[in-house]
């Protein structure tokens, strides 16, 4: 739950205002539920994957962790999204991917040299699972700097950028999109040698 308190809490005060709707998974539900119950417009679901396709063409604003299915669909149906921070090693590649294929997006790091790829490199020849100890451990020592992060992401996702992306209407071809960059990743397979390498 550290990454609602830290990652997620900062997202919410800045859309008091504004209908919210947080999906999760349903071992997760109650937890999440009891962690958002203060935020009266904030609703805490778990979808079916038809449903929840259905909210993230609608939503105005789409904001999301950097799973890579939830990126590839989402990209396929509408032409924006806003990343929220990685949670493990596979996620900061999969935004990276995530930039490629969406026609605009805003990315919401850790503001932390020490999460960043770069930072993690001396821990990337580890087993996964000390990776990921290493990465919640990081993300836990955030929260003694709570406030400077608020900060930082209310600077990032700003009130002009919030007014802009509500009034736009852009016309998006997200299959096409998503087929291309494919497309692209075949292509690449063809021409190296991929051992050892990944596209993600």
């Amino acid at each position: 739950m550290d990454y609602i308190d830290i990652a997620i809490m900062p997202v919410i005060k800045l859309f008091k205002n504004k209908k919210i709707i947080v999906t999760t998974s349903s071992k997760s539900l109650e937890a999440v539920s009891d962690k958002l119950s203060n935020y009266r417009n904030v609703k805490v679901k778990v979808y079916k994957q038809e449903e929840f396709l259905k909210i993230v063409k609608s939503v105005q604003i789409f904001f999301t962790s950097p799973g890579l299915t939830t990126i590839l669909e989402a990209s396929s149906i509408r032409d924006n999204v806003i990343f929220l921070p990685p949670q493990n090693i596979s996620q900061f590649y999969n935004i990276e991917y995530g930039k490629r294929i969406f026609k605009e997006y805003k990315e919401i790091t850790w503001d932390d040299f020490s999460l960043t790829l770069e930072g993690l490199k001396d821990k990337l020849s580890e087993d996964e699972h000390g990776v990921i100890e290493e990465i919640n451990k990081r993300i836990k020592n955030k929260k003694e700097e709570i406030e400077e992060y608020s900060n930082y992401v209310k600077n990032v996702i700003n009130e002009d950028y919030i007014k802009n992306i509500i009034s736009r209407d852009l016309k998006y071809d997200g299959a096409q999109s998503v087929i291309k960059e494919l497309d692209k990743i075949v292509e690449r397979s063809k021409n190296e040698d991929l051992s050892g390498k990944s596209n993600f």
